[in-house]
């Protein structure tokens, strides 16, 4: 069409213009070619917007992942009032136990109580290294204690998810049955391995959340529970 503007153009000299339909079709062209790469500029942001928001809840699930493989692959027994135990209590959503985690000291390493926290928003990490009092390890009150945010929104788990923590049993090799309630004392000395099951959404995302789900197995416990997965 503006090929053939110009044609006519040439044809009429210098001195001719546009007639009233021809202004009105370029214009109509123009706003047309306007709205199909407007379109496609908003589509293509969509989707990259889209990506980025996928990319940041993986890379966060991941992120938290790491970080409790790390502590529960190196859950260790600790004596505390005559009970030993690596596994201090366990829910579906609070873990609390003890771990050689970030030792200082190989000649004296001191097991870390740590807790992670899924009951709000967050998964949110407390570690707290004990002080040595005559003789053993006193967690009454911390030598020094740090907590964080482990990042990203939690979501409830959704069909065919798992919760936030499962108990293995090292007798049976099945999940321990708590429900809503927390895994039993006598329990606590047989859990064997852990299973996370991380169901997070990335702060600002508007995306479908992260799942991923892996067996932390607790080798230093001398319990028979297979290989991690």
């Amino acid at each position: 069409m503006i090929a053939r503007i110009r044609a006519r153009l040439a044809v009429r000299g210098p001195e001719a213009g546009l007639s009233l339909t021809e202004l009105l079709t370029a214009a109509t062209l123009s706003v047309l070619i306007l709205a199909m790469v407007s379109a496609l500029f908003i589509q293509t942001a969509k989707v990259t917007a889209a990506s980025n928001q996928t990319q940041n809840s993986t890379t966060v699930a991941s992120n938290i992942q790491n970080e409790l493989t790390a502590v529960i692959r190196h859950a260790t027994a600790v004596t505390q009032s005559s009970v030993t135990t690596a596994v201090v209590s366990g829910t579906s959503s609070k873990l609390v136990l003890y771990s050689f985690v970030n030792v200082t000291d190989p000649v004296n390493p001191a097991p870390v109580r740590v807790t992670f926290d899924g009951t709000g928003a967050s998964l949110i990490e407390t570690q707290c290294v004990p002080k040595f009092v005559g003789g053993a390890w006193s967690y009454s009150t911390c030598a020094s204690s740090t907590t964080r945010n482990l990042g990203g929104i939690l979501q409830p788990a959704g069909t065919g998810q798992l919760p936030l923590f499962t108990y293995i049993d090292s007798t049976t090799g099945n999940p321990l049955v708590i429900g809503t309630g927390s895994v039993g004392a006598d329990d606590l000395p047989d859990v064997a391995s852990i299973t996370v099951g991380i169901n997070v959404l990335a702060t600002g995302s508007a995306t479908a959340p992260t799942y991923l789900s892996s067996t932390i197995s607790m080798p230093n416990l001398g319990l028979d529970t297979g290989t991690d997965s």
